[in-house]
């Protein structure tokens, strides 16, 4: 599962925990990173589950049909 952490310092730039920021902001996998996530969660930082993105399938017709 991936997340978007802010953290308590608006526009932090810089490393925590193994983390890189960006403006106060930074992704994380949940799977790669569980200690990170954790400690996000018990020292106040924003946590946002971000949603996958959709996959869209074309629709494709057999060879031949239609005709």
């Amino acid at each position: 599962m991936q997340y978007r952490i802010t953290t308590p310092v608006p526009g932090f730039t810089g490393v925590s925990v193994g983390v890189n920021f960006t403006n106060g902001e930074a992704e994380i996998d949940s799977d790669a990173q569980p200690s990170a996530l954790a400690y996000f969660r018990a020292q106040g930082y924003g946590i946002e589950e971000i949603e996958p993105e959709p996959t869209t399938r074309r629709k494709t017709t057999p060879k031949g049909a239609g005709q």
